[in-house]
C-alpha cells in the first residue's frame, strides 16, 4: 500500500513538473524530457493525460533541423481552467476570475472597513456566484477560490491568525467559510506570498527564480522565493522582513517587539509628523530638504534590512511594491547604490537593482493560492 501511495505521489509531482514547464512557453516532448530528466516514455504518458484533460494542446510543429519528424510544441490552454481570486485587505476586498494565463475575466471591489467578516464573506460568495453565471463557467473548469490576506496566517488550515490592525478577522477560518458559502475548494496565502507568486508567474520576476517581494503600505511585508519555491519556514510564517529589528533601542511595534523595520518605513511611519497626505506627495517634493531627509532615512533603513536579506537568502532580485509604486524614483535612486555597496555578492551572481513590481489586479494575487497548487506542490 505504501509503495502504491508513493508511486501516486510521484506521478502527481511529475505531472505538475511537466505542466509548469509547459506554462513557461511552448515546448516539445523532447525538450520536456531534457528539462525535467524524465524519460521520454514518462513524458509522453503525462502529456497524453494532460491533453486528454484539456489543460494543454499542440500548437505548432517546429523543424528539428535534421531528418525526421517535426517536433510538435505544446502549450497551456488559458481557458481550460479558471480560478476565483479574493484579495482581502484592511479596508477593501477584491473579487474576480482569472484564467491560466493570468487574464482577469471579471473583477469587483467592495469596501470592508468597519464591517463584520461574516457579512463580507457572504457578499463575496454572492459576487462569485454572479461572476460564475455571467461567464457561464461550469464546475469542471473551476479550480477553486484562492484567498490572499495580511499575515500571519495558517495556510494549511486556511485560517487568518492575528494580523496587526485587523482584529475582527483574527483566528478566522476563512477558507472553511468560503467552502460553506460557495461549495468550492478554497486555499489561503499570505498577501505578500501571493504577490510574489504573481510576479513569478506573470510579472517582474518571470526571469528570476530567487527573489524577495517587499510591500510598503500601512505595514511592511515580504515574500521570498528561493529556486522557484516559496520560503515558508518551519511553521509557515517565514519571511516577515517588516518585523525584523533594525534598531535595538528603537520604536515599539504592534507585534510586541522594538525597532521593527515597519515602524520606520511604512507609509504611516514616513508621513507621521508631516503635512504630506501620501507617499507620492512626499516623493514629488524631494527638492525640499525636509522631504529629502525623510527619503534618505527611509533608504538607509531599507538598505540595512535588505542587505541582511540578500546576504541571508542569496537572492538575485528585490521587487518593491505598494504605495511607493506611485512615484518610486527618489527612493530607488538612493536605495540601489547602498545595496550594491554593502551586500556580499557571490561569484557569478550579480545583485540586480531593486525594481518596481507590476501594477496588477489584486484578484490575480488572490487566485495564485489555487493556481500555484496546480503547477507546484504548496508545502
Amino acid at each position: 500500500m505504501k509503495r502504491a501511495t508513493n508511486a501516486s505521489v510521484m506521478r502527481a509531482s511529475n505531472r505538475k513538473l511537466i505542466l509548469n514547464q509547459i506554462r513557461l512557453g511552448p515546448v516539445s516532448r523532447v525538450e520536456l524530457s531534457e528539462r525535467t530528466c524524465l524519460t521520454r516514455a514518462s513524458v509522453t504518458q503525462i502529456v497524453d493525460e494532460l491533453i486528454g484533460t484539456g489543460l494543454i494542446e499542440p500548437v505548432r510543429a517546429v523543424d528539428r533541423g535534421e531528418r525526421g519528424r517535426r517536433r510538435i510544441q505544446l502549450a497551456i490552454r488559458p481557458d481550460a481552467r479558471y480560478a476565483f481570486g479574493v484579495s482581502i485587505k484592511r479596508k477593501r476586498c477584491d473579487v474576480g476570475v482569472v484564467d491560466l494565463s493570468g487574464n482577469v475575466k471579471a473583477e469587483q471591489t467592495l469596501s470592508i472597513k468597519g464591517r463584520e467578516p461574516e457579512e463580507v464573506l457572504r457578499e463575496v460568495a454572492g459576487i462569485i456566484a454572479a461572476q460564475k453565471k455571467s461567464l457561464a463557467l461550469d464546475d469542471r473548469r473551476i479550480l477553486g477560490v484562492g484567498v490572499s490576506a495580511p499575515g500571519p496566517i495558517d495556510y494549511l488550515d486556511g485560517r487568518i491568525l492575528n494580523p496587526p490592525n485587523f482584529s475582527a478577522w483574527h483566528n478566522l477560518p476563512v477558507c472553511e467559510r468560503i467552502r460553506a458559502l460557495t461549495g468550492m475548494e478554497s486555499m489561503l496565502e499570505k498577501d505578500t506570498n501571493a504577490s510574489a507568486l504573481e510576479e513569478r508567474f506573470f510579472g517582474a520576476a518571470r526571469e528570476v527564480s530567487s527573489f524577495m517581494l517587499l510591500l510598503m503600505e500601512e505595514g511592511v511585508g515580504s515574500g521570498v522565493m528561493i529556486q522557484d519555491r516559496l520560503y515558508r519556514g518551519m511553521n509557515g510564517l517565514g519571511s516577515e522582513l517588516g518585523h525584523t529589528s533594525i534598531r535595538h533601542d528603537g520604536r515599539p511595534c504592534n507585534c510586541g517587539h522594538i525597532g521593527c523595520l515597519e515602524t520606520y518605513v511604512s507609509t504611516q511611519a514616513l508621513l507621521e509628523g508631516t503635512d504630506y497626505p501620501s507617499w507620492e506627495a512626499l516623493a514629488r517634493d524631494e527638492s525640499n530638504p525636509a522631504a529629502r531627509e525623510i527619503i534618505d532615512r527611509a533608504a538607509e533603513y531599507l538598505a540595512c534590512a535588505l542587505v541582511n536579506a540578500v546576504n541571508l537568502y542569496d537572492i538575485e532580485q528585490v521587487i518593491l511594491t505598494g504605495d511607493v509604486e506611485k512615484y518610486p524614483a527618489p527612493l530607488l535612486n538612493r536605495l540601489n547604490p547602498l545595496l550594491h555597496e554593502r551586500a556580499i555578492i557571490r561569484v557569478r551572481v550579480r545583485l540586480k537593482d531593486v525594481i518596481m513590481g507590476c501594477t496588477a489586479a489584486p484578484v490575480r494575487a488572490g487566485a495564485m493560492a489555487v493556481l500555484y497548487d496546480l503547477f507546484q506542490d504548496r508545502a
